[in-house]
Order: structure tokens, then sequence, then C-alpha cells
């Protein structure tokens, strides 16, 4: 599994919410693994502020519906991707830009819920960009809050 971050948001959100999707991937213990994938995945990005000891983490789920092709076994390298496109406000976090990042740094945790099976099918949704890059950036703070682009 891998995650896909768009920090200015897909298509369908460009500009306005920070988007976050999920890819899985082939592996070699798929033929070990109950396929399709049907289990509840939740996003948190991480506030890493110690104001009043108390920490606001954003958390938002997925509950995969096991019809839909992406949470099939992969047959190639990657499915198509699933999460959030709407997962946090772009105003909102650049508001409390110094809450979520520190030193260049962003924490996203994603946590697979392998004790329980989703009650709720299909919350989530496919990205609406037809293409995505893959960078590594130095500056991300400026790049997430300075970048008219």
């Amino acid at each position: 599994m891998c995650l896909r971050l768009y920090i200015n948001g897909d298509f369908m959100a460009r500009n306005s919410y920070m988007s976050l999707f999920f890819v899985l991937m082939r592996g070699e213990y798929d033929a070990n693994l109950q396929w399709p994938f049907k289990l509840k995945v939740t996003f948190s990005l991480i506030d890493q502020s110690t104001k009043n000891d108390k920490q606001y983490h954003i958390d938002q789920f997925c509950c995969p519906d096991a019809t839909d092709i992406c949470f099939q076994c992969p047959k190639t390298d990657m499915n198509i991707a699933y999460g959030i496109s709407k997962f946090f406000l772009l105003d909102r976090f650049r508001q409390n830009q110094n809450d979520f990042v520190q030193y260049d740094t962003m924490f996203i945790k994603v946590e697979v819920d392998l004790l329980n099976l989703p009650l709720i099918i299909g919350i989530g949704e496919l990205p609406s960009d037809d293409e995505h890059v893959v960078t590594t950036d130095d500056d991300l703070l400026h790049m997430i809050c300075c970048d008219e682009a």
C-alpha cells in the first residue's frame, strides 16, 4: 500500500482542500491475503503542536466497496487510488500551519483496521486527476502556504 497526497487538492478539490488517497500495490504475499480488500483505512494529519498539552489531529476514514476494481488483488504494480478528495480545508491548514508543519516536516498516519470489518460500504472516492507527480520537496511549508500555482 502507498499513500498519494495532493497538497493543493486533486482536480475536484484544487486549491481548496488537501486530498489523500491510498493505493493497493502488488506484493510477494498477495496470494496469502484475503481479497477483495475491505478493511477500514483511517488517515490522520498529525498535530505537532503542544498547545495546553493537547493535540488536535485531523482524522478521516474510508470504508472500501469490495466490488470496486481498486480493491481487487493488484494485477499490475499499482491499483487505482481511493481516498478522500476533501480531506482538509486548505484555508484552515494555512491558519494553523505551525501546528501541522514543523521543521519542514508534516506527518500523516495511515491506519488499517485489521480487527473490524467496515459497517459502511463505499465511503471514499477515486481521485479526479489523470496525472500525479511523485516528488520530494525540501521546502514543504513554503510550497503549501506561499505557492500560488
